[in-house]
């Protein structure tokens, strides 16, 4: 795997929502539909189907992908452990400042030669953690509307909102040891 992405963030994110409007193709019903089939995989607890919504770099091979796949599953599946199953979902009309973590596939130097993505942010009620923010990005690169990432998040008026995420954070990054790991083969010995 050329490197996992995990997101995470204990800085105040302030999230804004963007309108886009296209001559010929307008992704909001796609996106919906999307949103809606990520937030049933994620009620029954089908982390491994919620996983199988994100984008992925193409050029993967199999390997790197199904080792993304699996570390994507496994972010996933701890961030619903810890805040709990969201319910009561609705888009936010205003963005709120949240301390948050992320999940998502591909590594920076991907993302980074593909910036453009669209993002919506929904208020939700987690079974955990109570009020809350989910924060979803979605991209076409290969010409069909997929996730990007996926951010849980708090509101940072919240009092312990930032020692929480902090805690969430480390189980995420204690979980993604493995994934992170590089394979015998590549570590450099000394000569």
């Amino acid at each position: 795997m050329k490197g996992l992405v995990l997101l995470s963030s204990v800085t105040i994110c302030l999230v804004g929502l963007r309108s886009f409007s296209y001559a010929d193709d307008n992704p909001n019903s796609v996106l919906d539909k999307l949103v809606q089939e990520y937030f049933a995989q994620v009620s029954q607890s089908s982390f491994a189907g919620a996983a199988a919504l994100f984008h992925y770099p193409k050029q993967y091979t199999p390997g790197e992908r199904s080792k993304d796949t699996q570390a994507v599953t496994q972010l996933l599946k701890v961030m619903t452990q810890e805040f709990g199953v969201p319910a009561n979902r609705k888009v936010s009309e205003k963005p709120y400042m949240i301390y948050n973590v992320s999940a998502g596939g591909g590594d920076l130097d991907y993302w980074q030669q593909h910036p453009f993505s669209l993002q919506k942010q929904y208020e939700v009620v987690f079974s955990r953690e109570a009020a809350g923010y989910i924060t979803m990005q979605f991209c076409n690169v290969t010409g069909v509307w997929e996730i990007r990432s996926v951010s849980y998040g708090l509101p940072a008026q919240r009092a312990d909102a930032k020692a929480r995420i902090t805690d969430i954070q480390n189980k995420l990054l204690q979980e993604m040891a493995p994934f992170m790991k590089q394979p015998e083969d590549q570590i450099r010995k000394p000569i």
